[in-house]
């Protein structure tokens, strides 16, 4: 990601976040496409690489939102645990029990 994304409405950023969980979570990384991405969200290929420099930028970025999440809401819960795999086990045991 550059500071061109962050630059961006805050609106504008979150339409483009969500829309980009979508595509991944649906189609996995392999199969995500830009161009329907794009498509969804109404822009120019041109406009979603001047945000990203590739798929794998946009992934990381996604992986990095999610992750900073994750670990705001274990602590907003209290929920310590010593390694990110470990509170990742103890989010699910809460959440799924």
């Amino acid at each position: 990601m550059n500071d061109t994304f962050m630059n961006i409405p805050i609106e504008k950023q979150k339409r483009n976040t969500k829309a980009a969980f979508f595509e991944y979570a649906n189609y996995g990384y392999e199969n995500a496409s830009t161009n329907r991405l794009t498509a969804t969200l109404g822009i120019s290929k041109g406009s979603l690489f001047k945000y990203f420099s590739n798929k794998l930028d946009l992934y990381t970025y996604l992986v990095k939102q999610s992750s900073e999440h994750l670990m705001t809401y274990l602590d907003q819960k209290n929920m310590k645990a010593p390694s990110l795999k470990e509170s990742l086990l103890l989010y699910a045991s809460n959440e799924y029990d």
